[in-house]
């Protein structure tokens, strides 16, 4: 049994924010430690001279307008997002070993913090394994050293290009994709301190929004990274000195053109979907006689879908009889929720032959596999948060529950398939509380397919990067597995995809190697392209307007 860590809380104060107390209940709830050491750093009061001497009174106008956009999206647009994140409470009082008050020195920047030396000699007395700092100020001197391994840090922003602040607002401002997250053990060189962990988030619409994204999604990566280090794990990566653009709160031209930019998206999406019902449909196209390396979608022929209210999407192929099978997920606007139906391809035509599978909960991602000469499927099933197996009884329109594999997990795109006489499952996973699918979890399994004793991997998650995590379909092709994984765009779900072949797949590895990104490019006004699969030369792919 692992030796629970003495760790220091390097604090302001008693009063937590949400997203330390978030930290601190992962930390709790994985057993890391029972007790805290608080740090609590003594700072005097900045009263409002303080600011009129540190900034001008436009910059003083700049950090009011920006603050003021934050509140209003918190309190009032933040009413009307689909998405909700709730942060977990704690009482920091009652998991307190003891509280050491410190007076840091600070510049007249007011950035920099030093300590008294009598200050780093009584926190060194309590011979901590690790200080988290979830205080302010950028810490400096030997403070740094203070116990067995150094002071552990957030930064909130993708270090190699956004440093600075305020978290989570230039990701949208200047539309990217992702909004990255570092942990690290803080050194002398600012932004500079060594990576012990990475990942990343899908960039969420506004400001507001996607400060909370990154930091809910971020918070219980802390306690990975210190149950690495008390298992002798943790593995620091040298960052070395940062380039990259230090960023600060935005002057008031850029907070308009936030505004503008932002808003009129808004804007454009109500009037878009509630008033004038526009749908962004999905569609399935096929094309026999075709390769991995000489791949053109435009060929492809498309499945008629004349519906507005259906679209069709996730198409997996499979082959009985010498005819392809098409399972795909077929989804209902009004309903808002997916079945599983099925069409047959002879003559290069597809025939529609209904519906196959449906639950009271969403399916989609029909991913089908044969074992000891069954066919079976693993549709998506996140909203049950299961990963559950389906026997067909009757190909290829009766289908029954089997088995569920995993229980108690929030995951999608789930495929499976044997290598080297394991059976692997590959999936893309999020926190039980939300909706974001950032990881890419593998899990593996002695005993063939339909065991419900799934063993994961050494390295999970592999990788915490939505752009990567999630799964689009797979790939065999002359012996090889190519994982096609889905890419977002900035507010754009499935914009492309990536074929990534793999090279090493082991208990305790995995490498993949991108071999071709797939842009929408293939066919006019396409807004999107995020599946591929295929059954020796058949191949199916998925796109949107």
């Amino acid at each position: 049994m692992k030796e629970k860590l003495k760790i220091g809380l390097l604090l302001d104060s008693l009063s937590l924010n949400e997203l330390n107390q978030e930290i601190i209940y992962h930390i709790i709830e994985s057993k890391i430690c029972e007790k805290f050491f608080i740090i609590r750093q003594n700072i005097p009061k900045r009263n409002i001279l303080f600011y009129f001497k540190k900034y001008s009174i436009l910059r003083i106008i700049d950090k009011i307008f920006i603050k003021f956009i934050f509140l209003f999206e918190k309190l009032i647009l933040s009413k009307f997002f689909e998405t909700k994140y709730s942060f977990n409470k704690v009482d920091i009082r009652s998991l307190i070993e003891e509280i050491v008050d410190v007076r840091p020195e600070i510049s007249k920047s007011g950035y920099f913090y030093n300590f008294l030396n009598d200050d780093i000699e009584r926190i060194k007395d309590k011979n901590l394994d690790v200080i988290i700092r979830l205080g302010s100020g950028i810490i400096k001197g030997k403070m740094l050293n203070a116990s067995k391994n150094g002071v552990f840090s957030f930064h909130h922003g993708d270090n190699q290009f956004f440093r600075g602040g305020p978290p989570g607002f230039w990701e949208v401002y200047f539309g990217k994709p992702l909004t990255g997250f570092v942990i690290q053990k803080l050194t002398e060189i600012l932004d500079g301190g060594e990576i012990l962990f990475k990942g990343h988030v899908e960039t969420k619409s506004n400001y507001y929004l996607n400060q909370v994204s990154v930091f809910k999604n971020s918070t219980k990566y802390l306690s990975k990274v210190l149950d690495d280090l008390r298992g002798n794990k943790i593995k620091f990566n040298i960052n070395g000195d940062n380039k990259a653009k230090i960023y600060k709160d935005p002057k008031f031209f850029e907070t308009i053109k936030y505004l503008y930019n932002t808003y009129l998206k808004l804007i454009k999406r109500f009037f878009g979907e509630k008033l004038f019902n526009k749908k962004i449909r999905w569609y399935v196209s096929y094309k026999s006689n075709e390769g991995l390396e000489n791949l053109k979608l435009d060929d492809f022929k498309v499945i008629d879908n004349i519906d507005k209210n259906r679209f069709l999407a996730d198409p997996f192929v499979f082959k009985k009889d010498n005819k392809n099978f098409i399972f795909l997920e077929d989804f209902n606007f009004s309903k808002n929720k997916g079945i599983i139906s099925c069409f047959e391809v002879e003559n290069d035509k597809a025939k529609f032959l209904g519906p196959v599978l449906e639950e009271s909960f969403h399916l989609s991602f029909p991913y089908i596999f044969e074992y000891d000469n069954q066919i079976f499927m693993c549709p998506e099933t996140h909203q049950k948060r299961e990963i559950r197996i389906y026997i067909c009884e009757k190909f290829p329109l009766k289908w029954r529950f089997y088995k569920t594999l995993i229980k108690n997990i929030n995951s999608v795109d789930t495929i499976l398939f044997e290598k080297d006489k394991l059976w692997w499952l590959i999936t893309s996973t999020s926190n039980m509380s939300i909706k974001d699918f950032n990881e890419l979890n593998i899990f593996y399994s002695e005993t063939g397919p339909l065991t419900d004793s799934w063993k994961a991997h050494d390295l999970n998650p592999i990788v915490v990067n939505p752009n990567i995590a999630r799964n689009g379909g797979i790939i065999i092709n002359n012996e090889k597995i190519f994982r096609v994984s889905q890419k977002n765009g900035f507010n754009v779900y499935g914009e492309y995809f990536s074929v990534n072949e793999i090279k090493i797949l082991n208990k305790n590895n995995f490498k993949e190697v991108n071999v071709i990104n797939i842009l929408p490019n293939f066919r006019k006004n396409l807004k999107g392209t995020h599946h591929l699969n295929n059954k020796d030369n058949f191949f199916v792919n998925d796109y949107c307007f």
